[in-house]
């Protein structure tokens, strides 16, 4: 009993140097996943914000091509309204009536006026003396056609000046919000210019396959920034289940381990040969501990084996009344919980083929999951009943119960529930997998209904394979 209790404590000390050191790396994780997540949004800020100055760099651009644009049809438009003019009294023959050659031009009137011509302002005087001079309203239909045609809908105002006042005008717009074009000289020292409201949106218009451009790169951009942190802390959690398994694992063994070890010393040593009754229940413990390791080392390989789908199932007629009784008689001897087992076997004489090691350890491990995930008193019912093409197993506990959020993770491989991971229950996560993985493998399914702090029921759906006797 001495070296038991020393066993005991050695497992202890080592479980607690585990645990510290887990805590000490799990302290270590954490601050590598707030670095993680500090590094991915400044990484996306940074992208926001280079996308922002971009597209306020491109903005101004776009402006100033716009603005360059007006001026330019502003031109077009005043040499497309002399034209007009100028055609039709051509097509009259007014100009016969009149000799071009008495004109007189100064010399400023071709001075930085760029595109307009001497023949520009030659015309215009010719337009002038014939009585026929320069018309804004015609201006204001050919530059609204002008703009329209090169997509730009904006209200705009013509000035039609000299270099005292503005002799005529033509729209009304808040002139403190709008641009104004350059001069565009007439005749006689006279010029006309459009004042014309860019607003955003009409940029915003000119810039439309530039914005859905940079809108599907800047949501690719993110889509990758976003499944590289999902690969990371996908990562991140395999490694702690990894890490979590194998320490559960690690603890789980060490304690069997310990026993069977301090069992076999004894037995060398020859101190258990004058005590027949405790060198037999030494014998059934060592027996106990055996037996538990081979079943975890058989839901390991099972698992394993299912999931490369060579798994192999030995069906035969099994009776359930009899595996469910011989489960309740291990767990009442094992256990050192109160336990309140009822159960409703009926089956109307179908006759049930199933794999019996692999249905009887499922059994096993949720009658287990049950007494775990309970309080101090334990009421378990289990229930078999046969339908017409379907068996139903159920096994109903009154224990912790599990959350909504958790149901949907709790047959994953080394899941478990968080409320049960707070709660100090040790176990791997393997258990409702394996459970899983045999009803599957029998072609049926597994079900949950639980509620938090008043219990769960699972429910094993298995196809039956044999039909009723007659």
């Amino acid at each position: 009993m001495f070296y038991l209790n020393y066993v005991a404590k050695k497992i202890k000390h080592i479980s607690f140097i585990n645990l510290s050191s887990l805590f000490y790396l799990m302290k270590i994780k954490d601050m590598k996943v707030l670095s993680v997540w500090r590094i991915f949004f400044i990484a996306l800020t940074a992208l926001i914000l280079f996308q922002g100055v971009w597209l306020y760099s491109t903005y101004i651009l776009k402006l100033n091509e716009i603005q360059t644009l007006t001026n330019n049809i502003l031109s077009e438009a005043v040499q497309i309204e002399l034209d007009t003019r100028f055609f039709y009294f051509n097509s009259m023959g007014l100009f016969k009536e009149n000799n071009p050659d008495t004109l007189s031009f100064e010399e400023n009137d071709f001075e930085n006026n760029g595109v307009m011509s001497q023949q520009y302002f030659f015309t215009q005087r010719i337009m002038l003396k014939q009585n026929f001079p320069f018309n804004l309203t015609t201006l204001d239909s050919i530059y609204g056609s002008l703009l329209k045609k090169n997509h730009i809908e904006a209200e705009y105002q013509l000035s039609y000046m000299d270099s005292v006042r503005i002799i005529k005008s033509i729209g009304n717009i808040n002139l403190q919000r709008a641009n104004n074009t350059t001069l565009v000289p007439i005749v006689n020292g006279t010029n006309v210019k459009a004042t014309i409201n860019i607003s955003p949106p009409i940029i915003f218009k000119q810039m439309f396959w530039m914005l859905v451009a940079s809108a599907l790169m800047l949501i690719l951009i993110m889509a990758c920034l976003v499944y590289e942190l999902k690969v990371i802390f996908t990562q991140r959690r395999l490694t702690l289940l990894r890490d979590d398994f194998t320490h559960a694992l690690t603890h789980d063994m060490k304690t069997p381990l310990g026993t069977i070890y301090m069992a076999v010393d004894q037995w060398g040593k020859g101190t258990l040969d004058l005590h027949p009754e405790l060198r037999s229940k030494f014998c059934e413990i060592s027996r106990e501990q055996v037996l538990n390791l081979q079943a975890l080392v058989d839901k390991i390989l099972t698992i394993a084996s299912m999931e490369k789908g060579k798994l192999l199932l030995e069906r035969k007629i099994v009776d359930l009344s009899e595996m469910v009784n011989d489960l309740i008689n291990k767990f009442l001897v094992q256990c050192g919980k109160s336990i309140e087992f009822g159960v409703n076997i009926d089956l109307k004489d179908t006759i049930i083929s199933v794999d019996h090691t692999f249905v009887k350890n499922a059994l096993s491990n949720l009658i287990d999951n049950a007494i775990k995930y309970s309080g101090d008193t334990v009421k378990i019912d289990i229930s078999c009943v046969s339908g017409e093409k379907q068996l139903f197993i159920k096994v109903k506990d009154n224990g912790f119960g599990i959350s909504q959020r958790d149901q949907q993770l709790i047959f994953e491989k080394f899941e478990r529930g968080a409320a049960l991971k707070r709660k100090g229950v040790k176990g791997f996560g393997l258990g409702l997998n394996y459970v899983k993985r045999v009803a599957e493998a029998h072609g049926g399914t597994i079900a949950v209904s639980s509620l938090e702090g008043v219990g769960s029921e699972f429910i094993i759906v298995i196809p039956i394979t044999l039909s009723s006797i007659e």
